[in-house]
């Protein structure tokens, strides 16, 4: 009959599925180095399999011959494009939606995290750490000579600095935001050359008067 077998092997025997086992140590190898490259947590390794998956399917390969295992799989030897692979684990910029800006003067832009891309779509998986949400798009800017490691970094020193201060507003019962304040109120009053001026009718402005959109 024709059509495809599904066969078994021995437990504990994996030597019997030789050419399987066999390439699933190069994709593991491929995963692990794209994984050390990129400085990124193990979290990620899903990405990262499946990434390698994807650039292996569209390499030469010993056991195809004339053409590429992709090539082979969908019955023909045209030619693929690769120029749309890009480095896993670049810094990326992903263009925000107009319903997303929250004003005219507010970043255009999401730094995020390249992980792979989504056939189906033909798009990009960009792992954002802000929104802590994977997306696929197409508006994107990929650097791929800069590693998107960082942003988990910061975003971690980010909570650990706010841990750090609601641990001592409870052990104090005194925010470290109003304390930061009247110490830069005091500051100013000591340093302000300017002050004298106020006699003669000179009013004095400084930045904190205006509305600075964050």
């Amino acid at each position: 009959c024709r059509g495809i077998r599904h066969k078994t092997t021995t437990v504990y025997t994996p030597q019997q599925n030789g050419i399987a086992e066999r390439f699933n140590r190069s994709l593991l190898d491929m995963a692990r180095t794209n994984m050390i490259d990129a400085k990124l947590p193990n979290e990620f390794w899903p990405y990262a399999v499946e990434h390698a998956a994807y650039v292996l399917n569209r390499s030469p390969h010993s056991g195809v011959k004339d053409g590429i295992p992709i090539s082979r799989w969908y019955g023909n030897n045209r030619r693929i494009n690769i120029k749309h692979l890009k480095t896993f684990g670049s810094l990326c910029y992903v263009r925000k939606h107009k319903v997303e800006l929250e004003n005219k003067f507010s970043n255009k832009t999401w730094k995020g995290i390249f992980l792979g891309y989504c056939g189906k779509t033909r798009s990009y998986r960009i792992w954002i750490p802000d929104l802590e949400k994977l997306i696929s798009t197409r508006n994107v800017f990929i650097k791929e000579n800069v590693r998107g490691n960082e942003l988990l970094s910061q975003k971690s020193s980010n909570e650990n600095d706010i841990l750090e201060s609601l641990c001592y507003e409870h052990k104090t019962g005194i925010s470290s935001e109003s304390e930061s304040s009247s110490e830069e109120e005091i500051v100013m009053e000591k340093q302000s050359p300017m002050a004298s001026l106020k006699d003669f009718g000179v009013i004095i402005f400084s930045m904190s008067d205006f509305f600075l959109p964050r």
